[in-house]
């Protein structure tokens, strides 16, 4: 557990150089370029995400496993080969994609943005998600040879240069700066990844491209590994991109804008518990496949440092939130604030999925993590597109909510199942201490008008949910222990 915090740290330090750039990139783009312009920024980001899927084939998760795996083995050769066949075969069906997308540029901007008027954003998305194969590929490389502080602190330093990009570029060329920097800012990561990749890792893990040993199961389990992750991580931008889709064509494109403010602040932490799991989790699980107990305390911990993290943060998030909006977006977006509510519980809710579901790749139950992924996606964009006719906006993340609930209940029954998972003690103190504080402080923040009483009495549930966690030990929270798992 202290290196899950360790890993934990040096990623919440990455991750908050993203929050911090995030935010500043949302407020420059909205300022500038009001909601209509975020809605069109936000639609080309997750077209770059598509096509970047679609090229790597799934494989960036199932690289960093398979990474892993032959560094426990100590089989350099093969390392150096998987790592040259794999970011070979990415490359040429990223240089595929852009060809494609260069063609049919006016169709997609049709099924994109409703015109031909953005077929120019079709190709630059495209080009960036050329770019970031590469930048990823690294990424994964030095995930599987556990670089995680090295990674986390490069990409730091990336996203540090790219504020600068995003002012330069917005103010002086308006929306399509904007997007021009969907590129900019990729080319300089990859310049800085590329560059410690060199000078560093190969050295350090004896990575010799000059003596490799190609050896094509080992490219054939990477993509039997990456099918099932394929389908899912191509399928997430796609629900992104169609549940955006149908917003700007039932509610308009300033609705789109307006949705973007909800995942843009969702996604700002829970990528920080994402990253957490593609960096340390997936490898870690991989090298306790043998100790099923480990694994069960490894969920726990998961799962109850997650909820630590989230919990606590989207209650004060939403006791802020009119301030918050004020300051990254402007007075326009107001009107969607509440809606944050829901999208904060269908986090919560998706913490305890994704913590608890993780260990499936590594025990190679492709087939469960594809049905239950393929669930949740196509669950979300199908419900909230039919809720969207009378609801509105808000159908959106109370559609998430429907869809994790019910995701994450069938889970626990097939964990419990299958495995004998059980909730550890530690983890049920957690939560029933955090659960209903937290539920007092949502309502709070909602009921109350914004001002300094609201703040302060979530303040309250606050320094409640900290006293009681110290009360009951805040480092057996923590950590937990083999003999609690009952």
């Amino acid at each position: 557990m202290i290196e899950l915090i360790k890993a934990y740290g040096f990623v919440t330090v990455q991750q908050a150089f993203l929050i911090l750039y995030s935010l500043i990139r949302t407020k420059v783009i909205s300022s500038n370029l009001g909601a209509e312009g975020l809605g069109i920024f936000a639609q080309t980001n997750i077209l770059l995400l598509l096509f970047f899927q679609l090229a790597t084939f799934g494989t960036t998760v199932a690289l960093n496993t398979s990474v892993a795996e032959l560094v426990r083995k100590n089989e350099k050769k093969k390392l150096s080969g998987l790592i040259a066949m794999v970011w070979g075969v990415n490359n040429l069906v990223g240089l595929v994609i852009l060809a494609g997308a260069g063609i049919f540029a006016d169709q997609l901007s049709i099924w994109a943005f409703g015109s031909t008027q953005y077929s120019r954003y079709i190709f630059i998305a495209a080009l960036g998600g050329f770019t970031f194969i590469q930048v990823r590929f690294l990424v994964n490389v030095m995930r599987g040879l556990m670089e995680w502080r090295a990674y986390s602190l490069i990409s730091s330093a990336g996203l540090l240069l790219g504020i600068g990009i995003i002012i330069y570029l917005v103010i002086s060329y308006g929306l399509d700066g904007a997007i021009y920097s969907l590129v900019g800012i990729q080319l300089v990561n990859l310049v800085l990844m590329l560059f410690f990749f060199i000078t560093s890792v190969t050295k350090k893990h004896e990575i010799n491209f000059r003596s490799i040993q190609l050896n094509q199961q080992l490219l054939f389990n990477v993509f039997r590994i990456a099918r099932p992750v394929m389908v899912i991580l191509i399928i997430e931008p796609v629900a992104g991109f169609l549940i955006r889709s149908n917003i700007i064509r039932a509610l308009g494109i300033n609705a789109g804008g307006e949705y973007q403010l909800l995942a843009g602040l969702s996604m700002a932490y829970m990528n920080v518990l994402k990253e957490a799991r593609l960096t340390y989790a997936l490898s870690k699980a991989s090298s306790l496949l043998d100790d099923r107990v480990e694994l069960m305390r490894m969920q726990n911990n998961n799962i109850r440092l997650g909820l630590f993290l989230i919990l606590p943060l989207t209650v004060a998030l939403l006791a802020v939130r009119e301030n918050i909006i004020l300051l990254l977006y402007s007075p326009q977006f107001l009107v969607v604030s509440n809606l944050l509510l829901f999208q904060f519980i269908g986090d919560i809710l998706n913490v305890v999925r994704l913590n608890l579901n993780f260990v499936l790749i590594p025990l190679k139950l492709y087939r469960v993590y594809l049905i239950e992924g393929l669930a949740y996606w196509v669950g979300w964009v199908f419900l909230s597109a039919i809720l969207m006719r009378w609801l509105g906006l808000i159908a959106v993340p109370l559609s998430g909510i429907i869809v994790t609930g019910f995701i994450l209940i069938f889970s626990l029954m097939y964990h419990y199942k299958s495995f004998g998972f059980r909730i550890d003690r530690v983890t049920k103190r957690s939560l029933l201490l955090l659960v209903p504080l937290g539920a007092v402080g949502y309502w709070w923040s909602i009921s109350i008008p914004p001002g300094w009483f609201r703040y302060g009495c979530v303040a309250v549930v606050l320094l409640g949910i900290f006293l009681l966690m110290i009360r009951q030990g805040a480092h057996k929270l923590l950590l937990g222990s083999r003999k609690s798992i009952k």
